[in-house]
């Protein structure tokens, strides 16, 4: 990665590992800021790229990948816990934000569904 972070979400989609979000100091100082920061590397080369940064900075975010998009779900912002959804499209290089609550049920249970049997 370009710099130390800590809070990240990682996930991997075509041989590539994403590192999404971050914040960069021990999450009890109080100047530890929080980043909308995306980064890809690929293992064959050992390089690290930046490639579109989330609409909004999250820490603690959870990822994951579901078809052919990436999503970052919930996390903190350095003020609450986050309750919204961005996917990210590797083709066009491009968050959207994903509202619909019944969406977010339907991640949630695809997740359980994965790692509970």
């Amino acid at each position: 990665m370009s710099k130390r972070r800590g809070g990240i979400g990682v996930t991997t989609r075509s041989g590539l590992l994403y590192a999404i979000g971050e914040h960069d100091a021990l999450t009890s100082n109080l100047t530890s800021r929080l980043s909308d920061c995306v980064e890809t590397s690929d293992p064959k080369t050992d390089m690290w790229t930046t490639v579109e940064s989330m609409s909004i900075s999250r820490d603690a975010v959870g990822v994951c990948l579901l078809g052919d998009k990436l999503y970052a779900v919930g996390g903190y912002d350095g003020q609450a816990y986050l309750n919204t959804v961005e996917a990210y499209d590797p083709q066009t290089n491009e968050w959207t934000q994903v509202w619909h609550s019944c969406f977010i049920i339907t991640l949630t249970l695809f997740l359980l569904k994965q790692f509970l049997w």
